[in-house]
């Protein structure tokens, strides 16, 4: 019987996060095999296969977007942050994801275009009205970095997302606007904060038009999740 998550195309542990390593120690349970694996209602192996909590970090996004809702509203922005032609995001990885999807949800609600640069510095044709956002989890991601000092250099209208690090140190020093948050885990994980964020700021320099709250967005999803939880029986569950 193939291991499920050797089903899955992973050729080394390392490759995969939350595998744990081989022990002979405690009474653990052996590796799901596939036709187990696919038992949602066993919540002890479901456990074993999502050893990080991956589903539990998903019921945070509800959280995650009532919070950006928050942060950003009480964010105070100058004339030069909600009189622009366009919107440049620096992030990379899981911190870039949040803007992409804005901008496909957004659709011909933006006012202005907005880019999304995963490199360093910033594109030539960022001008003297173009909102720079930089976006970086850990604060420490150097492209990221790259791009807001940059920013500084033109003298671009600039507004930093972080959780701290050098980013946000930078801006807590020079007075950038700035959007903190806090959460432990990868960038990935927190899509809430990664879009409820750029989404709101965007709503607060009046960049959208006909606004659509999240307030309506956090009440479905936490209906949904609760809906569709683990603990919710296969013969019940829309999701299983």
């Amino acid at each position: 019987m193939t291991d499920a998550r050797d089903f899955f195309g992973y050729k080394h542990p390392d490759e995969e996060p939350g595998r744990r390593e081989e022990s002979t120690d405690g009474e653990e349970l052996p590796p799901p095999q596939f036709d187990e694996a696919i038992t949602l209602d066993d919540a002890a192996r479901v456990k074993l296969i999502d050893a990080s909590d991956m589903l539990g970090k998903v019921r945070q996004m509800p959280r995650q977007l009532a919070q950006s809702r928050r942060v950003a509203a009480a964010l105070e922005l100058s004339d030069a942050h909600k009189n622009v032609d366009a919107i440049c995001v620096s992030a990379m990885g899981g911190s870039a994801i949040g803007a992409e999807l804005v901008a496909g949800i957004a659709g011909d609600r933006l006012r202005v275009p907005l880019v999304v640069h995963r490199d360093y510095g910033l594109p030539a044709w960022a001008g003297e009205r173009t909102l720079v956002i930089a976006a970086s989890q850990s604060g420490e991601t150097v492209e990221t970095l790259s791009g807001a000092e940059e920013a500084r250099r033109r003298k671009l209208p600039l507004v930093v997302i972080s959780t701290g690090g050098r980013l946000g140190a930078a801006a807590t020093t020079d007075g950038t606007p700035y959007l903190r948050y806090e959460w432990p885990g990868q960038p990935r994980a927190a899509i809430g904060f990664g879009i409820g964020l750029v989404h709101e700021l965007l709503v607060n320099a009046g960049l959208l038009t006909d606004a659509d709250p999240l307030g309506p967005a956090v009440e479905s999803l936490e209906s949904l999740l609760e809906r569709n939880a683990l603990s919710v029986e296969t013969d019940a569950s829309p999701a299983k």
